[in-house]
């Protein structure tokens, strides 16, 4: 299995394994399948790659069976130096979990917003997602907050957000 970051002319494997995900998974995701199937290829081209972000698709063989993916955000426009780091996206299908390798894409993606000058991660998930609040922890993350959210399969639940520090204060 190997792991790579996606290019802009990736954008259909991108766009098949990230509507698998929405579908199979909604309740996990942000994005509803409907918005996402709704994108053009420009738009899809954008969410796959640019400035900023980086979308990893995990292949098994020539099979596609995973993405993940993060982007940058300014902390504050008078300080451009200062940059948070966004986990996003991530999904494996069903025969592949329970194998430690979300624990890859969460390495990839700090490595990434480390090469990228961040100097902070963030990621959150929904309150009953255990599995993604033990990878979060094992990983050195701290929780900072919880927010009410209405998620896009319908369900009121909270959000539980985190942060990693790479750079302390």
């Amino acid at each position: 299995m190997h792991l790579r970051q996606a290019t802009a002319d990736d954008w259909q494997l991108v766009r098949a394994i990230r509507l698998e995900a929405l579908q199979s998974d909604a309740g996990v995701f942000g994005a509803s399948h409907a918005d996402a199937a709704s994108r053009d290829e420009s738009g899809w081209r954008d969410w796959t790659a640019g400035p900023g972000k980086a979308i990893f698709l995990l292949h098994d063989g020539d099979a596609v069976i995973g993405l993940t993916g993060v982007y940058t955000v300014s902390d504050d426009p008078a300080s451009p130096g200062r940059k948070t780091a966004i986990c996003i996206a991530s999904y494996l299908q069903p025969p592949f979990r329970g194998r430690g390798l979300s624990r890859t894409f969460y390495e990839t993606r700090i490595a990434w917003a480390r090469d990228n000058g961040c100097h902070r991660v963030v990621t959150g998930h929904r309150l009953s997602n255990s599995a993604s609040m033990r990878v979060n922890q094992s990983f050195g993350f701290q929780e900072t907050h919880r927010i009410p959210r209405r998620w896009p399969d319908g369900v009121e639940e909270l959000e539980v957000l985190y942060e990693l520090r790479l750079v302390s204060e």
